[in-house]
């Protein structure tokens, strides 16, 4: 999603990351990599789990990626088998612009939570890695 950065920035679409890795390979990886948008360390899995996305195998987050609301109601998901399983850029793009104002119908929720929204904002929950 990097190499598509300033395309979500215009359409005003916010972008974070998360994984379950220490804050320290998360900031090595974000420099090495080049990530400008936030990379948030979950090493509890508490997040990764309340989207119902763990891998108590590997202890890790299924491939995943999700568009939320304003309100942080998952409006689109696309959960993936192996870490190459991940939509395009193209996709994301798509599915975040039918949430903005007339644009059409808006996605019905695709709740995972009990309440049909994320149990925090990422932001509330773990610290960007800088």
């Amino acid at each position: 999603m990097q190499q598509s950065i300033d395309v979500f920035e215009r359409r005003d679409i916010g972008l974070l990351a998360i994984s379950v890795d220490p804050m320290d390979v998360s900031t090595r990886m974000k420099k090495r990599l080049g990530i400008t948008f936030p990379l948030l360390s979950d090493l509890d899995a508490e997040v990764i789990r309340a989207y119902d996305v763990f891998d108590p195998l590997p202890k890790i987050s299924k491939p995943a990626t999700f568009v939320l609301d304003g309100d942080g109601i998952i409006r689109w998901r696309q959960i993936g088998e192996h870490k190459a399983d991940l939509p395009l850029d193209q996709t994301i793009l798509e599915q975040a612009t039918a949430l903005m104002p007339d644009n059409g119908p808006r996605p019905q929720p695709m709740a995972v939570s009990s309440v049909g929204k994320a149990a925090h904002t990422w932001a509330e929950i773990k610290q960007d890695v800088k």
